[in-house]
């Protein structure tokens, strides 16, 4: 029921009354150290199991134990774990490989998946999805081939919609667009609003806002609407695209069409391309609108267009309001240092770097 914190109760109370805890009582409360990040407990559980020799025979244990590990983003304990296991399953890499790319560390996942081809495991469903994720990060895209040689050649792709979507999402993101959209219009058989974001925000990521709008268009042909995130992938294709007549239209569009609230990022979104086009009055009055304006990145996304303006009037208004929520900001001094440099004001760009140079120290 996901309420790990009384688990962790339970289990305390458990041994507190002299009951010695079995092997589902240690998979369900490594499950609720990893999903809670207590990591404390997890390591008490460790040694508890060390030391009534659990981890020798059981690969369910020290699979969990990997996951809990992971989870709590203590990697280099996770793959020590895994190391040290007399038996390994796809399961088990599976864990540390998601660790890493939850992580960030897609160069460690990829090290991870040849590591575990090495020994003969076949990577499941799971473990494809991770590794498209990691060479879509690292631009991996020759593994990123390989794998969906792979899928194709086992016939997975008819399967999984997840993995079909992961697909598209790793070509998109190597930039070969061409090719995601062929995977996502010749190869899935199913397809979803996720599908076609991948697509939309690969053209996005590229500045083509044209490209992204058609797409966005092709997928409510195809009967599909979109969602909150769809609306982000296209309104920040239209951040430096010139589209800002489009981008108002759409934004729009979230709440008196599809009925959805559009979130602060939405809202910075259309900053970006209100400020970047120079219709300043228009970026105002979007955060005029807003719930709430106690948001950092909706005045650095003012004062960067500010910035590309020179625009030192409301430039210095986006600087204060900045400064009052966080003093020590580093890119709101260099946005102010160079929108007073772009307007020959010298000296009070000095006397902003000056400023920097306190609050860095």
């Amino acid at each position: 029921q996901g309420q790990f914190k009384e688990a962790l109760n339970c289990f305390e109370k458990l041994k507190s009354v002299g009951l010695s805890p079995d092997t589902v009582s240690f998979i369900c409360i490594l499950k609720a150290c990893g999903s809670t990040g207590a990591i404390e407990n997890g390591k008490e559980i460790h040694d508890e199991m060390l030391y009534n020799r659990l981890l020798e025979n059981d690969i369910a244990l020290g699979n969990s134990l990997i996951d809990m590990y992971a989870k709590c983003g203590v990697l280099a304990k996770a793959q020590k774990v895994l190391e040290g296991l007399r038996i390994r399953n796809v399961v088990s890499w599976n864990a540390l490989i998601t660790g890493y790319v939850q992580q960030g560390e897609c160069h460690k996942a990829l090290n991870c998946f040849r590591w575990m081809q090495s020994e003969g495991i076949t990577p499941d469903m799971v473990t494809l999805t991770c590794i498209l994720k990691a060479c879509g990060s690292t631009g991996a895209i020759d593994k990123g081939e390989q794998i969906h040689n792979d899928i194709v050649r086992r016939g997975l792709l008819g399967r999984n919609i997840v993995l079909g979507n992961a697909l598209v999402d790793m070509y998109a993101k190597c930039g070969l667009l061409s090719k995601a959209q062929e995977i996502l219009e010749n190869e899935l058989p199913q397809q979803n609003v996720v599908s076609w974001s991948a697509l939309i925000t690969g053209y996005a990521k590229q500045g083509q806002g044209h490209e992204a709008m058609t797409y966005f268009e092709k997928m409510q042909r195809k009967g599909l609407s979109p969602d909150e995130v769809t609306f982000l992938c296209v309104l920040g294709a239209f951040s430096n695209s010139g589209l800002s007549d489009e981008a108002e239209m759409l934004f729009g569009d979230m709440s008196r069409t599809y009925g959805l609230t559009p979130c602060i990022q939405h809202h910075i979104w259309m900053i970006v391309v209100f400020g970047y086009g120079g219709h300043f009055d228009k970026a105002i009055s979007v955060i005029k609108v807003m719930p709430c304006t106690d948001c950092l990145a909706v005045w650095v996304a003012l004062l960067g267009a500010c910035r590309k303006w020179a625009n030192v009037m409301l430039g210095t208004v986006a600087f204060d309001q900045i400064t009052q929520l966080d003093c020590t900001c580093a890119t709101a001094y260099v946005l102010m240092c160079s929108i007073f440099a772009s307007a020959g004001m010298h000296e009070d760009a000095e006397n902003v770097e000056t400023m920097r140079l306190k609050y860095a120290s």
